[in-house]
């Protein structure tokens, strides 16, 4: 998958979720194709596209360990560098125990856990990316 692509090179593998009313269109990824991401089994994969280009990208883990997290961010620091910014999230409307993000010119990348007392995925590890590009265009066009 690669962020600003069309929705036509995903037609096949993606089921429709949900709309949003700010024109994002929800999917679940339904493809076989993403059964593990940097050696960890993956749950389900979200995505979302807007005007018809893949905006983002959202992949729910299977259960990991203390161990398996903490590999799970030393490859990601490996590959992108150490996180921008961190931040502890008890009292996020998310519920997230712990979040890292990493953003470039055109991507934003947030790799997290979910507390236990989550209502979405409880103590699940998440990775969540957009494009800027997008989300920018997003704003603008709902000014």
């Amino acid at each position: 998958m690669r962020l600003e692509t069309d929705i036509s090179l995903y037609r096949s593998k993606i089921a429709l979720t949900s709309k949003g009313s700010d024109g994002k269109i929800y999917y679940s990824y339904t493809g076989n194709d993403m059964s593990t991401i940097l050696d960890l089994p993956v749950q389900e994969v979200g995505i979302i596209f807007y005007k018809n280009k893949l905006y983002c990208i959202s992949v729910i883990f299977k259960k990991a360990s203390d161990i398996e997290e903490k590999e799970l961010y030393q490859k990601l620091a490996d590959l992108f560098g150490s996180p921008h910014t961190e931040q502890a999230s008890e009292k996020d409307p998310l519920s997230y125990q712990w979040g890292y993000s990493w953003e470039t010119e055109k991507v934003f990348m947030q790799f997290a856990k979910y507390a236990e007392n989550s209502s979405l995925n409880p103590g699940q590890l998440d990775i969540f990316m957009y494009s800027n590009k997008i989300h920018h265009q997003i704003a603008t066009d709902n000014f």
